[in-house]
């Protein structure tokens, strides 16, 4: 089994030697995902991270959070962009599905089901393997 973890600005700075040797169930961290974008709003951290992880040896690929209020297409085009920026990450690059936060906004859940499937169908005709 291979491990990994997912980083963001939240984590602030990382030393990515003592990363590097960390160990999770015995096995070595072996890639990390590193969060990109929350609809169109670059994570502050993004290329500390994509660097930092390099520089260890650590393979790595982005998540962008779908955002609710944020149309489909405008966050496909803002994370295709961010990509093309980018080598092409080895890993799939990953939506992560986890707003609206809140309960019963039925109209909010939709939203970011229509983005999630724009977007996927968007990164796939590019090139990108989804998750």
């Amino acid at each position: 089994m291979r491990y990994g973890i997912d980083l963001s600005r939240y984590q602030g700075a990382v030393n990515w030697e003592q990363l590097a040797a960390a160990r999770i169930e015995g096995e070595p961290v072996a890639f990390v995902l590193i969060r990109a974008q929350v609809g169109t709003t670059v994570d502050p951290l993004l290329q500390t991270n994509l660097s930092g992880a390099a520089s260890v040896g650590l393979e790595s690929s982005v998540y962008h959070v779908v955002h609710e209020n944020v149309a489909g297409d405008v966050q496909a085009d803002a994370f295709l962009a961010l990509l093309a920026a980018q080598p092409k990450p080895r890993l799939p690059v990953i939506l992560d599905v986890e707003r609206p936060m809140y309960a019963g906004n039925s109209d909010a859940h939709r939203r970011v089901v229509e983005s999630t499937r724009i977007m996927t169908l968007r990164l796939q005709a590019a090139g990108y393997a989804v998750m």
